[in-house]
């Protein structure tokens, strides 16, 4: 899809009159803007990819021991408070 507008690019130069070239340079703008937003979504998606396979990795036990903890402290904090 890269390629095919790069080449519409080329064609968008080649078109005679001036309004020819403004629609058609409009026209490879949008399906750049496009194409540029799907790489966005796919780089994003794969960034929550790579970070799901780091998370099977670890061990289950070891976010339980976090939450535990967490409460914990929440309950001496308040405590200390008082």
């Amino acid at each position: 899809m890269g390629l095919r507008i790069k080449d519409d690019a080329k064609d968008a130069n080649i078109a005679d009159g001036w309004w020819a070239k403004y629609r058609e340079k409009r026209r490879v703008d949008s399906s750049y803007n496009k194409y540029k937003a799907a790489v966005l979504k796919l780089d994003y998606d794969y960034q929550i990819f790579k970070l799901e396979l780091n998370y099977l990795d670890t061990n289950p036990i070891v976010y339980y021991l976090k939450f535990a903890l967490g409460i914990l402290f929440i309950i001496v904090s308040i405590l200390w408070w008082l």
